[in-house]
């Protein structure tokens, strides 16, 4: 069990996604001393999650309303943001809709937790921030240059960004969809490398993010593994089929890139970003890439795809 990293009346945007089902699992499985208002426009899992969870609440609202969000915030202690259009394909066809949820609607959690005098509040960002190419990688690194800037407006709310990777078994990722494929999975390109975490770990990086320094990234040194290994995890056996990149995607995703050395600082398991226009004389020596980390054993990787499927709570 992890120790007691949460407590009191949390907010959470887009808490009825893989994350936030995450969260709410790890709480009631820790016995944590906490009570969450899941903030979602989804309907139909809040349905779900009600009946499974009834000692938290959830909320029906979208993060483009800021007043209606302030309304709901009040009276608790710490925001958690995770509501973002996240497929990379739907985004790139989709840019103006991605921009007013990520970027504007991240605008909207500041400027309501502030409203609402929240004292402490993390941002969930993804390595796609991180050098972005794609639109969705742009939306969030944009959000993370609002959230770094909140304290210069915002003097309520302490607010710090974690980087994430990619979730084990999250809802319309390629991990469930070679598990749906069976004998014939589609990949990519096999040459394709991704950090990789379990909903565990993304779930406690990001409460440790909570009590960062504010203003800062928080980028866990995640570990890595190529799509090839990781569709031979999931069906060893299966017949690997190559259909190209899709729009937006790249070969590798980063943690820290070269542009951040000079203002990281390098703690061993992860980097805190600095804001923009630091400097930090004992920096981090180079940019943290998916190429080159350390990588997943694979008898791990199956035994957290096994993990996965065997906790429903988690899909």
């Amino acid at each position: 069990m992890m120790k007691n990293l949460l407590s009191g009346r949390v907010f959470v945007t887009g808490g009825s996604g893989s994350w936030g089902k995450a969260l709410l699992s790890e709480i009631r499985r820790n016995g944590w001393d906490c009570s969450l208002v899941v903030y979602s426009n989804d309907e139909a899992a809040h349905a779900e999650l009600g009946i499974q969870y009834p000692e938290h609440q959830f909320v029906l609202g979208d993060i483009r309303d800021c007043d209606w969000m302030a309304c709901k915030m009040e009276g608790c202690d710490a925001v958690i943001h995770a509501a973002a259009f996240k497929g990379v394909p739907a985004v790139e066809q989709h840019p103006v809709e991605a921009i007013k949820t990520n970027v504007l609607g991240s605008i909207n959690v500041a400027i309501a937790a502030g409203r609402a005098s929240i004292p402490m509040a993390v941002a969930i960002s993804t390595d796609k921030a991180c050098c972005p190419v794609n639109t969705y990688g742009y939306t969030k690194a944009l959000m993370e240059s609002v959230i770094m800037n909140v304290e210069t407006w915002n003097t309520h709310t302490m607010f710090k960004v974690v980087r994430l990777g990619n979730f084990i078994g999250s809802r319309g990722s390629v991990i469930p969809l070679f598990a749906k494929q069976g004998g014939r999975l589609t990949v990519t390109d096999k040459r394709m490398t991704r950090f990789w975490m379990t909903f565990r770990e993304a779930v406690r990086w990001t409460l440790i993010a909570l009590r960062g320094k504010p203003g800062h990234i928080i980028a866990p040194k995640l570990l890595a593994m190529g799509i090839e290994d990781v569709a031979k995890c999931v069906s060893p056996d299966a017949e690997l089929v190559e259909i190209g990149a899709r729009p937006g995607e790249r070969m590798y995703e980063m943690q820290l890139g070269e542009h951040e050395v000079d203002r990281a600082i390098d703690y061993g398991s992860h980097f805190d970003i600095f804001p923009v226009g630091s400097f930090i004389s004992a920096h981090a020596d180079g940019e943290y890439s998916s190429a080159s980390a350390p990588k997943w054993e694979r008898e791990n990787m199956k035994m957290a795809i096994d993990d996965w499927r065997q906790n429903e709570g988690y899909i």
